[in-house]
């Protein structure tokens, strides 16, 4: 068996922006930008996994299903498990964004 890997990089925050309201149209336009430039900020850490777009709307759902209307420390701290899927990203991002 072969294997094709493909790299495709992430998209421009405005396009990544526009996929998050697509997907997610409910979420307010300021939330929508703020979760993409921190998200963006995550992808510049050092981290064994960044997030994918498929994170970033889980997020934006998940954010909008809690009600939250900005991106408060404790918005963030209580919430990047869905963002990070290990516990040593979780811990970096946290220390590296100066969370909680």
């Amino acid at each position: 068996r072969r294997c094709l890997f493909l790299h495709i990089d992430y998209p421009t925050p405005e396009l990544e922006q526009r996929i998050v309201q697509a997907a997610v149209p409910a979420l307010p336009d300021s939330l929508a930008a703020s979760v993409v430039r921190l998200v963006a900020r995550l992808r510049e850490l050092p981290l064994r996994k960044s997030p994918s777009i498929s994170e970033t709307i889980d997020w934006a759902r998940t954010l909008l299903a809690l009600g939250a209307s900005d991106l408060s420390p404790e918005v963030v701290q209580d919430n990047l498990g869905v963002l990070l899927k290990r516990r040593d990203d979780i811990e970096r991002a946290a220390a590296s964004l100066v969370v909680g």
